[in-house]
C-alpha cells in the first residue's frame, strides 16, 4: 500500500460517524486515493460537521463529520447512517477522484458542473428503465448548456469493467441488459455527448470513455482513447 492509498484510507475512517469502524469492501486504488486526496487539499470537496439545514443533523441528533456540501448548498455524506456496521458509499470516492481529475487537470469548469445533484425528469423519460428524479454522479457542461461530460461511478473493478463491456458489446442503451441500462438510465435524461465510466484504477488513466448519441429515448455509444477536451 502506498502512502496515498494510507493517507485516502486514513481520512475516510477519520469521517466515520461516532468513531466506528469502516469496512472498506473494495480497497482503495492508486489513482483514486491520489486524486480523491488533492480534492480536498485544493478544497474541492470540503468536509465538515452538519449544519442546522443539514436533514441528518435532525435525524441523527449527532455530530457527524462526513458532511460535504455540493452545489446550490446540496448537503451529501460519505456514509450511509451513522450505526454499526457503517455502510461507505463507496462509488463517491472515484466520482470525486474523476472529478477532481477532469477539473484540476482536464481543464473542466466547476462553475459549470454538478456533482450527485438530482436532476428532475420529464414524464416522457420516466419508465420502467428510468425514474421521476434521477442522480449525477457528475457532469460538466458547455457554454450553451448541453452537458458535455457525463462521469458515471461505480464502487468496484468488476463493476467498472461490467458497465464497459456491455456498452462495448450492446452498443446502444435499448440492447444493455437491464441491469446495465439502470445504472446509466442518466444517460436519457442528460444526454450527454461523452460519457466516462470510472472506479477504483480507472480515473487515472481513464480506461473506459465513449461518445454518446441520444436519439429520442435511446442513446448509441462509441468508445474513444481518451477523456475529451473542454469546450
Amino acid at each position: 500500500m502506498t502512502e496515498e492509498m494510507r493517507a485516502a484510507e486514513g481520512l475516510v475512517r477519520e469521517l466515520a460517524p461516532k468513531g466506528l469502524e469502516v469496512p472498506i469492501p473494495e480497497p482503495l486504488a492508486i489513482d483514486e486515493s491520489s486524486w480523491f486526496l488533492t480534492a480536498v487539499d485544493k478544497g474541492l470537496i470540503e468536509f465538515s460537521s452538519c449544519n442546522g439545514g443539514c436533514e441528518c443533523a435532525r435525524r441523527d441528533q449527532i455530530p457527524r463529520r462526513d458532511h460535504f456540501e455540493t452545489d446550490k448548498h446540496d448537503p451529501h455524506h460519505l456514509f450511509d447512517g451513522v450505526d454499526a456496521p457503517l455502510t461507505l458509499r463507496r462509488s463517491y470516492l472515484p466520482c470525486i477522484a474523476a472529478y477532481a481529475r477532469a477539473v484540476l487537470e482536464l481543464g473542466y469548469d466547476a462553475d459549470h458542473a454538478s456533482l450527485f445533484r438530482q436532476h428532475q425528469v420529464g414524464t416522457r423519460f420516466a419508465n420502467a428503465r428510468t425514474n421521476a428524479t434521477a442522480q449525477s454522479e457528475a457532469d460538466f457542461a458547455a457554454p450553451n448548456g448541453v452537458v458535455h461530460l457525463q462521469i458515471v461511478s461505480s464502487s468496484d473493478r468488476q463493476t467498472t469493467r461490467k458497465l464497459a463491456t456491455a456498452l462495448d458489446a450492446c452498443g446502444s442503451f435499448s440492447a444493455l441488459p437491464d441491469g446495465v441500462a439502470r445504472v446509466v438510465k442518466n444517460v436519457i435524461v442528460l444526454r450527454p455527448r461523452h460519457v466516462w465510466v470510472v472506479g477504483p484504477n480507472s480515473v487515472e488513466p481513464s480506461g473506459h470513455v465513449f461518445s454518446v448519441c441520444v436519439d429520442d429515448d435511446d442513446a448509441l455509444f462509441r468508445r474513444i482513447n481518451e477523456v475529451p477536451s473542454p469546450v
